[in-house]
């Protein structure tokens, strides 16, 4: 009985150890740059929690109810025409031939080009020959 009195308090005391270092463990990982002094750079690889969205109007996000939305339609004349003709099923892997077609589907995709740079050149003429220092660019 004594034996097992003191082998209880010896395990007691391990769980006691055990549950402190469990808490501090706990305390450590719930650390990071934003809630210690420690630099970003110690956060590891994980990303930081984005913020929740609050809604001020307290509207749901997306569209709303009655609003009248667009869409873009169709061209008549698109820029230029594209057919893609696959060279095997995506469904069983069949080979295809380009006289096998049985369905066309067609979509259009709008693409907003590449900016490009336009040059102008100017230039500036009177018939009097009395170019004022601003007219000139000085």
């Amino acid at each position: 009985m004594k034996n097992n009195n003191a082998r209880i308090r010896e395990l007691e005391a391990i769980v006691a150890r055990q549950a402190t270092l469990i808490a501090e463990l706990e305390r450590r990982l719930g650390l990071n740059s934003t809630t210690s002094s420690t630099p970003p750079s110690s956060d590891g690889l994980t990303k930081p929690r984005a913020p929740k969205r609050t809604n001020v109007k307290g509207r749901k996000p997306g569209g709303q109810r009655g609003h009248k939305g667009t869409t873009l339609l169709r061209s008549e004349t698109p820029d230029h025409i594209e057919d893609h003709f696959p060279h095997a099923c995506a469904h069983c892997g069949h080979t295809l031939n380009d006289g096998m077609s049985v369905r066309f589907e067609t979509r259009q995709v709008q693409d907003i080009p590449e900016p490009s740079r336009a040059l102008a050149c100017c230039g500036l003429s009177c018939p009097c020959r009395h170019l004022s220092a601003v007219q000139r660019g000085h």
